[in-house]
């Protein structure tokens, strides 16, 4: 995987090993983690909860691609 990638001025920066903040316009929208399940690798996206100060997952998915979207939308 690459360290930065942009899509659509959407940026994503790794920001340690397998998890990438995804930004528009200098904004944080969340970050994507990669990790390894029963049947394969998965991407996770989270935001932050900014009331309650917590991590709330967004969602599972195949593709890089589609976790970013995820945050995007």
């Amino acid at each position: 995987m690459s360290d930065a990638r942009t899509a659509a001025a959407v940026e994503t920066v790794a920001i340690g090993d397998g998890m990438w903040r995804v930004s528009r316009e200098g904004v944080a929208l969340g970050v994507v983690h990669v990790f390894v399940a029963r049947d394969g690798e998965r991407f996770m996206a989270r935001v932050v909860d900014r009331q309650r100060r917590c991590w709330v997952r967004v969602g599972e998915y195949w593709e890089f691609e589609r976790a970013v979207a995820a945050l995007v939308s």
